[in-house]
């Protein structure tokens, strides 16, 4: 048994190409999440990233976006509880991160049904032959502008056959300076996040071993410019599990994931950043005023609006690998997947003019109704390394997905997939 520490970043994207991102670069950039640190690397092209706000950026791979990219983290998956609010690269603390995995697809059928793939790896716990250890390490990092600033602490160890880490870290930020001859003098961009987690691991046998991990994320007063609502808080749950066995005797590998994640958030327009100098709200509140071709009445409505959701996902995945590096390996797998969500919106406004509504008077109110999925997958790959320098790779996928919503909507689809992948290796 080897000893495993916890230190390293690997990032990469496969495709028609490899692409990786240095150590280097990684402590150059310096990054407060995992967005930044794939945004600012010159080494992952098929990635971008549109800015929602200062803590939150939503992913772009090639030409797909939101449900198009499956996500997942440390083998459980990872959705939004809104594209523009948490996608995994503001959630996910990047302290906590060994290695990700660009796919820009549809090389990785394994994960789940998707057009491209985003797989953040997270570190296993450490293992220590000469007996028990434990280690310590604390980072600062501070931007001027904006105040930002990022604290990290863990605490990790173990022994021989089992292992634990402990983490937390702290973001926040104020608004920041747009500097040159912007129009603005500030930009409202406040938000505070906070990391937990602990993980544990267990080594069952010489060939087996056991990872159970939980997560609390909490992002509060964050502030998104050009934006209707803000979050007063939202809060992340998640808890995974994961086994892995090997049998040298047939050169297989079975790991086994199973996970629940689930979040929540509430939101509204009440903060002083959704007025002058980024009026959503006087916007909205002039319309309400001059509404219908009435006689303007510049300040008299007050706007108001509220927003609160949630989503659930749980699942689990199997896999069975055949076969060593640089040989032949096969892989069969099955997964299943149960997703809930509900958003809801409410608007409300008082001293509408003419009288039309009474005061305090709903007007609108927009929701996602209770909605849920269930996934049930199977799948299947094969390479074949046919020189030293060229491979191939043929897989696919089977899913039955039921989809319903409190609308009395209920529809059920049959999903597959397939792709043939030849890489070669020209230096």
């Amino acid at each position: 048994m080897r000893e495993r520490g916890v230190s390293g970043f690997s990032f990469s994207a496969r495709g028609g190409g490899t692409e990786s991102t240095s150590g280097n670069e990684t402590k150059a950039s310096a990054p407060s999440s995992l967005g930044d640190l794939l945004r600012n690397s010159n080494r992952i092209q098929t990635l971008s990233v549109q800015r929602r706000g200062a803590n939150s950026l939503d992913p772009y791979i090639r030409g797909y976006r939101g449900g198009q990219i499956y996500t997942e983290t440390g083998g459980s998956q990872w959705l939004p509880v809104r594209r523009d609010l948490d996608s995994i690269l503001s959630k996910v603390d990047p302290s906590l991160v060994s290695g990700v995995t660009v796919i820009p697809g549809p090389y990785g059928l394994r994960y789940g049904p998707g057009f491209s793939f985003i797989d953040v790896t997270m570190f296993d716990t450490p293992r220590y032959n000469n007996g028990y250890e434990s280690h310590a390490r604390i980072g600062y990092t501070l931007r001027a502008n904006g105040g930002q600033s990022y604290t990290r602490f863990a605490a990790f160890g173990g022994s021989a056959d089992w292992g634990y880490i402990l983490s937390w870290g702290g973001r926040k930020g104020s608004d920041y300076k747009p500097g040159g001859n912007a129009a603005f003098s500030h930009i409202p961009s406040s938000y505070s996040t906070q990391n937990w987690l602990l993980q544990i691991g267990y080594d069952l046998s010489s060939d087996s071993r056991l990872e159970v991990r939980y997560e609390r994320i909490d992002d509060s007063d964050h502030e998104y410019p050009a934006q209707i609502f803000d979050i007063g808080f939202m809060g992340t749950d998640a808890i995974n599990v994961k086994y892995i066995s090997q049998d040298a005797c047939n050169s297989s590998t079975l790991t086994v994931d199973t996970w629940f994640n689930s979040t929540r958030y509430t939101g509204d327009t009440t903060r002083p950043g959704k007025r002058l100098p980024y009026p959503v709200v006087d916007r909205i509140e002039y319309a309400l005023d001059t509404l219908g071709g009435l006689v303007p009445a510049v300040g008299m409505t007050d706007f108001l609006g509220t927003t609160y959701g949630d989503l659930s996902t749980t699942g689990a995945r199997a896999i069975k690998q055949y076969g060593q590096d640089q040989e032949m390996q096969i892989s069969l797998g099955a997964d299943f997947r149960y997703t809930t969500q509900k958003i809801s919106e409410r608007i409300e406004v008082s001293n509408f003019p003419a009288g039309l509504f009474p005061p305090g008077t709903e007007i609108i109110s927009t929701n996602l109704p209770r909605a849920e999925a269930i996934d049930t997958g199977l799948f299947a790959e094969v390479e074949l390394p046919w020189l030293s320098c060229v491979t191939t790779r043929v897989g696919g996928r089977l899913d039955w997905v039921n989809t319903t919503a409190r609308t009395q909507i209920d529809q059920n689809d049959t999903l597959y997939g397939f792709y043939i992948q030849n890489e070669v290796q020209v230096s």
